[in-house]
């Protein structure tokens, strides 16, 4: 599922349509934030106008490619006059002003109902753009937001086109034109087809990418060419050293490919050193007390900061978010000259863990697992999890465009209750993890760690849903089953996501797997950090 194109563009399009409710939810009497936050998550030119056709709010690229910004208005933009003339209009008619909304059969007939296309010439490029009408931009009902896509055909989108959809090479070169705002007889003349013959290629392009008009196809076509723009850098983003002054330390390291990885080290600093790998909660730091016992028995801890959380660089689009964690942990070790050392997976980062030790055999001397998520594929399996967790397996499984709305309301919903709040909700069927939440010295250890998944301006959902389609589809017992290193599970038996009858079930059928329970426990295995301790101490290279 991660291949699919256009999962991680849609991703930051859930974005633009939640941000402002992050936005209202921190500071509901300033709703200009919301039109400003609607803009500058988009990376193409984007405006927003009031019914007067004042530009309320107005991104960067709006500045360069429409030469416009906050203040000035509709007639200010870098349009060709003839093209200005029906953009007004169309916009007059979109605002409500004509007689297009009135009759909701006309509107249905008319595909009113999708954002209006208009394809026009500025003054500014020397390609055309096509420049789409969205009501209500920004949460406000009576604003109409203009988002512009140049109309270039990016490298490599035509081959991607052909592997994702199944296109044929004369049906993607009339996706070409379509998106580029060519009608049909206008890309028969150019093709040298008769135009049967393109309508016929386009009703194969509606039935293989599964759109119900050009429209829709054009739209998810967009999508596809906003996919390879480049991701905007922003020059804040930057974590080396302490950047909220929580105490967490960041190291940066400048990977093959370009992109940064932070990445943690405490304990003894010059310690044996282990990996590890905090799972999507973000559980990058221990308690006080956890990290000085590990100082002392001269352990040093490196937790890297995968792609997606943090200040790390975003997950590369059409790569596997195992393939890259993977990759990106063997550049860590060797940058840190790290021949080999056990990794502590916490939660589904075994799945990461079972990857590196199974690309890099020879760098993992054995997996050390807390509350590890096990294979699910039988009924029973699915029977003792919680409703929740059935819940995003379910979506990672079958609707996997839904994860990001899922992932944007838990950040909102632990922005607005509180960090200890949302655990005390998210850990409620576990009365062992109640119990660590109130030890201050394990809540101040999760809410110091969690910085890497939610704060101010951040969250992490992107990295998020990729994680959780990527760990909850498959059966991947075979990969658990033929690990060429040790694996040892400590495991409590009050875990309300990976239950214990599971684990223990898979811990008698694999020889290479060894269980440790915990009554009493449940996923937040802080209390036993010293027998964690001593499984690492084991496999340390001193």
């Amino acid at each position: 599922l991660l291949g699919i194109p256009g999962i991680l563009p849609h991703i930051e399009r859930v974005e633009v349509a939640l941000r402002h409710l992050l936005e209202q939810d921190t500071e509901p009497n300033r709703p200009h934030d919301n039109a400003a936050a609607w803009v500058n998550a988009i990376r193409p030119a984007a405006i927003i106008l009031s019914p007067t056709g004042e530009i309320v709010a107005a991104n960067a690229a709006a500045k360069s490619d429409l030469g416009v910004s906050a203040g000035q208005y509709l007639s200010d933009l870098s349009v060709e006059g003839q093209d200005l003339e029906g953009l007004r209009a169309r916009f007059v008619r979109v605002n409500g002003n004509g007689n297009v909304h009135k009759n909701a059969a006309a509107k249905k007939s008319a595909h009113l109902d999708l954002p209006p296309l208009l394809r026009l010439r500025l003054t500014t490029q020397s390609s055309p753009a096509l420049i789409r009408l969205i009501e209500g931009a920004g949460g406000n009902p009576a604003h109409t937001g203009l988002v512009t896509t140049l109309l270039t055909w990016p490298n490599g989108l035509s081959a991607l086109s052909q592997s994702a959809f199944g296109l044929t090479a004369a049906e993607c070169e009339v996706l070409k034109g379509l998106a580029l705002g060519s009608g049909v007889k206008e890309i028969a003349l150019k093709s040298n087809r008769s135009e049967p013959t393109v309508r016929t290629h386009v009703g194969a392009l509606l039935a293989k990418t599964q759109t119900n008009s050009q429209v829709e196809l054009v739209l998810l076509t967009l999508g596809l060419m906003g996919s390879f723009a480049p991701a905007p850098q922003n020059p804040k983003a930057l974590a080396t050293g302490d950047p909220t002054g929580n105490g967490n330390f960041y190291h940066t390291l400048l990977l093959e490919d370009g992109r940064r990885l932070d990445y943690l080290i405490y304990g003894d600093p010059v310690g044996a050193p282990f990996i590890l790998l905090p799972s999507d909660l973000g559980s990058t730091r221990l308690p006080v007390s956890a990290e000085a016992g590990l100082a002392q028995r001269r352990l040093r801890v490196i937790v890297p900061i995968r792609a997606g959380f943090g200040w790390s660089s975003p997950l590369p689009p059409r790569r596997h978010i195992h393939d890259v964690a993977v990759d990106d942990m063997r550049q860590l070790m060797d940058h840190l000259a790290i021949p080999s050392s056990p990794v502590v997976a916490i939660c589904e980062d075994i799945r990461i863990a079972l990857e590196m030790a199974h690309c890099h055999p020879h760098r993992v001397t054995a997996i050390i697992s807390t509350g590890a998520m096990m294979p699910a594929h039988t009924p029973q399996h699915y029977k003792r999890m919680t409703k929740f967790a059935r819940f995003v397996i379910a979506n990672a499984h079958y609707a996997p465009r839904t994860l990001p709305y899922v992932a944007m309301t838990f950040y909102l919903l632990a922005r607005r209750v509180g960090p200890k709040r949302f655990l005390q909700t998210v850990m409620s069927d576990s009365a062992g993890d109640l119990a660590c939440i109130e030890d201050p010295e394990i809540l101040s250890a999760l809410i110091k760690g969690c910085e890497i998944t939610l704060r101010q301006g951040f969250t992490a959902h992107a990295a998020w849903s990729a994680s959780a389609i990527a760990n909850f589809t498959g059966d991947w017992s075979q990969r658990l089953s033929s690990c060429p290193v040790p694996i040892v599970l400590l495991h409590g038996h009050e875990d309300p996501y990976s239950p214990f009858e599971t684990v223990a079930e898979y811990a008698r059928d694999i020889p290479g797997l060894t269980l440790h329970g915990y009554p009493g426990l449940g996923q937040l295995l802080y209390p036993v950090w010293p027998q964690i301790a001593d499984a690492i101490e084991r496999y340390v290279k001193r």
